[in-house]
């Protein structure tokens, strides 16, 4: 049995025996922490939005089948994206670190480079963030039938996907910072896409993803505790 399947063993049976125990009394609640994936060995991980969406991918390798990428309410909206750095794909497999949590995916290069993908909680959206790269570097999007190159979106960029319309709103917040918000069925106000509203997504997804009352000073078993909390709240 391999250390994966050994932590989800964990995760799942303390989520089912912690309710009939009195561990979970007297004790104090903490958010779930980030997780360094490994450079050199590919992972997999799922997102989920709690409602109808969830993002399959690959911490080192790109996604490649209709059972990978963002589905929503069973149909295939996105494949994945790439950075392009003078024209030329940015390897993932050039990651100095790669931290994961439990709706948020970063990548750090050198130098000062990085990426973030981020499905937040109870809205059809996907964010794609990038850093450190000329205001002119294109980002590549793929989708099961067809590869986007953008330098920028225009304000209201639609697809249709499986029945589903798909937006696409650009923002630079700085030269060096920008943005890309993939969002579905209008679930989010183009008006209110700005870092204030990110934030405030972040933080109301960071809460959702907290906070399990139970605490042991063995640290692969409070992990697991907390990553099966957060994966298993909203069903």
């Amino acid at each position: 049995m391999n250390k994966i399947l050994r932590f989800l063993v964990i995760a799942c049976s303390i989520s089912f025996i912690l309710p009939q125990t009195g561990l979970a009394q007297n004790s104090f609640s903490q958010a779930v922490p980030p997780l360094q994936l490994p450079l050199k060995t590919d992972r997999r991980f799922v997102f989920s939005n709690r409602i109808a969406g969830f993002f399959s991918g690959h911490s080192l390798l790109a996604n490649s089948s209709s059972f990978e990428g963002w589905i929503l309410n069973e149909q295939h909206l996105f494949l994945d994206y790439e950075l392009l750095a003078a024209d030329k794909t940015q390897s993932r497999s050039q990651a100095k670190a790669i931290v994961l949590e439990p709706n948020r995916l970063q990548r750090f290069y050198a130098p000062n480079i990085s990426e973030e993908l981020f499905m937040p909680d109870s809205v059809d959206a996907l964010i794609i963030t990038w850093k450190g790269l000329p205001s002119a570097n294109p980002l590549r999007l793929f989708f099961t039938d067809t590869v986007l190159t953008v330098r920028s979106v225009p304000s209201a960029l639609h697809l249709k996907r499986g029945g589903q319309d798909l937006q696409m709103y650009f923002q630079e917040k700085e030269p060096g910072f920008q943005r890309l918000w993939l969002v579905a069925n209008k679930s989010v106000n183009p008006a209110q896409i700005n870092e204030a509203f990110y934030k405030q997504l972040r933080q109301k997804t960071k809460a959702a993803n907290a906070l399990i009352p139970f605490y042991s000073s063995n640290q692969t078993l409070q992990q697991a505790a907390l990553w099966s909390a957060s994966s298993l709240s909203g069903l």
